[in-house]
């Protein structure tokens, strides 16, 4: 198992793991050709920092990074010939220069995302404290639907994201798992200690609001919707959620917002009034509208000023509980959706949407929900985030999600919690099969299979079924041995079991045979099939009836290829006999029957019976259609035999 799970499969496109520390909103990007500057103090602003020392790489980090935003340092004297490759990437926020000079060159005027010239890190360091914290709190992702759509399978995906990550999950212990994912990223952190011995669930909105390592990590999470950080800080959400909810206003409130937009997301809004409309966080408001003096910056950043009517429980007044630099009012609550009621623009060019809360009974909420949240139903978390991510189409996060919690053994010692993790990747493993990639979907069964060993031994009776499907997926791909292989591995945990299944022995059984007759070793596929007949015949029921038929068609397909006719038409007969107990026969596979009998009579000489077979084999054909395909050829096998019978007459005669 170790060796197929060694390297992921051809044309299996995964996300790359995350590396260490680049969990917050901002990466530094540090250029520079000639020297390695001391930039451990800017490591206290920003946790991640890339150093690019050949500019020609840059361009291919750029495009690969889509949803990073980087702050770039760099020479003065290089700017020249990168700063035009720079400012054309989206994911380049701001741009420091690091010079001597005192005066910039008038060049750089022409670049809206330069901030300017420093003489050295420690000024950067002072000007990114100043910063940060407040621009990141005005990047805000969300999703707008039309007032006449019912199917906005993005927008449904937030919401009901977020429903999950608000989910209480019993069997983890989420706060450990929160600090050890955290201690990862931020090592001998003195903040970590400080939570880890000091908090409770009333000290969250106080967490959030003083710029700690939550409110960075979450931050990105909100902002890029990056399942890994979701999943892991969902402990800290959901507190800040229930605190919320424990302290909100009771009565309509009218709050403000301000917030960083592209022109794309104004003209969304400006289309879809009466539509709805989510946030992916937390949403800072104030109660007095924003003035505007304080956000101007010479970049061409658009904002979106936010008038917000809030009903009753939507939100918290935080003034007591925010931290002492904290400037928020209210904090509206997470799960908080909206409906834009109309928009304006000043003389200013300054845009005001409108908006108002509304409940999650809305009518249209509803429609565009209640499908998609029936149908990821599930007791685990983890099971519900697998049915969310395959049914909008992200099978790429939940492959991710599920290969990191493996990977950090936070479920190590909990079986109900590995159980699901199992069940996540059959999960993965039936869409890899119905888009018929069975080496990606062996690779998904594998998964499954490793994290059932971390606690049942390799035989045990549950791992049968996830070995027979291996073996399946090997078939399909025509890898002989390997799918015996592992279908006798199944077979092997039935019959070893103290309450071995029959329908499962008999289908491992007859799988089993099913390859070798493909090998065309017949004799090793009969043993197999007729254990499988014996089986079915002792616990025949309505339901493996058509199994014990199937079965049957093999093993007389095995003796008429090892030219045993008289066998043949034994099982050919047992085919039939079953075929016409069925409550509502088909008339096609009746004809295959029919055929194969008279083709079995006429080997053994008797030409009356195959006759007889023949003309049962056409009739059943005329009762689908008088053009069926297969019509003229069992027409001519009847004649065929009729020749022959007379034939025979003839000469007995």
């Amino acid at each position: 198992m170790q060796q197929a799970l060694s390297k992921p499969p051809k044309l299996c496109q995964t996300i790359p793991p995350r590396p260490i520390n680049n969990v917050e909103d901002f990466t530094i990007l540090y250029i520079d050709q000639n020297k390695e500057r001391d930039l451990s103090l800017l490591r206290h602003t920003v946790n991640f920092i890339r150093i690019i020392n050949d500019p020609n790489t840059l361009a291919t980090l750029l495009t690969a990074c889509e949803d990073e935003k980087y702050i770039v340092v760099m020479s003065l004297n290089q700017a020249e010939s990168i700063l035009l490759e720079l400012q054309q990437h989206k994911c380049i926020h701001s741009i420091y220069f690091i010079s001597q000079e005192t005066h910039p060159p008038v060049w750089i005027n022409d670049y809206g995302k330069v901030i300017g010239l420093y003489q050295n890190v420690e000024s950067i360091h002072g000007h990114l404290i100043k910063t940060l914290s407040h621009l990141s709190s005005r990047v805000i992702s969300m999703e707008i639907t039309s007032k006449d759509t019912i199917l906005n399978l993005p927008f449904t995906y937030r919401q009901l994201l977020k429903e999950i990550i608000l989910c209480e999950d019993d069997k983890s212990d989420l706060r450990k798992d929160m600090l050890a994912f955290c201690r990862i990223h931020y090592v001998d952190s003195h903040e970590i200690d400080e939570f880890e011995k000091s908090f409770a669930d009333t000290h969250s909105i106080q967490w959030y609001t003083q710029n700690s390592f939550l409110t960075k990590i979450l931050s990105r999470a909100f902002r890029t919707q990056e399942v890994d950080l979701l999943f892991k800080m969902r402990y800290f959400i959901q507190c800040l959620h229930k605190q919320i909810q424990s302290i909100s206003i009771k009565e309509s409130t009218v709050t403000y917002a301000i917030l960083d937009v592209e022109q794309e997301t104004i003209e969304k809004f400006q289309e879809n009034i009466n539509g709805l409309v989510l946030f992916g966080s937390f949403l800072p408001t104030t109660f007095e509208p924003p003035t505007f003096n304080e956000y101007q910056n010479k970049d061409t950043q658009q904002y979106l000023v936010f008038s917000i009517r809030l009903g009753p429980n939507c939100a918290a007044n935080i003034e007591q509980l925010r931290s002492s630099n904290c400037k928020v009012d209210i904090l509206i609550d997470i799960d908080t959706v909206f409906r834009v009621v109309s928009m304006d623009e000043n003389e200013n060019g300054i845009h005001t949407v409108y908006l108002e809360s509304v409940s999650h009974n809305d009518s249209h909420f509803q429609q565009l929900t209640e499908s998609l949240r029936k149908a990821m139903n599930a007791p685990v978390v983890i099971l519900k985030l697998t049915k969310l991510f395959l049914a909008t189409d992200h099978y790429k996060e939940v492959d991710y999600l599920t290969e990191l919690i493996y990977q950090d053994k936070s479920f190590e010692n909990d079986s109900t919690l590995l159980t699901s993790l199992a069940a996540a990747h059959h999960l993965l493993g039936n869409v890899d099969e119905t888009n018929t990639n069975y080496e990606a979907a062996r690779y998904q069964f594998f998964k499954s299979l490793r994290a059932f060993q971390l606690f049942l031994p390799y035989n045990h009776q549950v791992l049968s079924s996830t070995y027979n499907t291996i073996g399946s997926m090997f078939y399909q791909d025509d890898h002989h041995q390997c799918a015996i292989h592992f279908h006798e591995m199944a077979l092997e945990c039935q019959l070893k079991a103290s309450d071995p299944d029959p329908d499962a022995v008999a289908i491992y059984s007859t799988n089993i045979g099913a390859v070798y007759i493909d090998q065309k070793n017949y004799i090793e596929a009969m043993k197999h099939l007729k254990r499988a007949e014996m089986i079915l015949e002792k616990v025949l029921t309505k339901d493996n009836a058509k199994h014990l038929i199937s079965i049957c068609q093999r093993i007389s397909n095995c003796f008429w290829r090892t030219k045993e006719p008289k066998e043949a038409l034994k099982y050919y007969k047992k085919t039939l006999d079953l075929q016409l107990k069925l409550p509502n026969v088909l008339p096609h596979p009746l004809s295959i029957t029919y055929y194969n009998l008279s083709t079995a009579y006429e080997s053994i000489g008797d030409y009356d019976q195959a006759v007889i077979c023949a003309e049962k084999s056409v009739e059943q054909l005329r009762k689908i259609s008088e053009t069926h395909p297969e019509l003229k050829e069992n027409q001519a096998r009847l004649e065929i035999v009729r020749q022959k019978q007379w034939l025979k007459q003839a000469l007995f005669s």
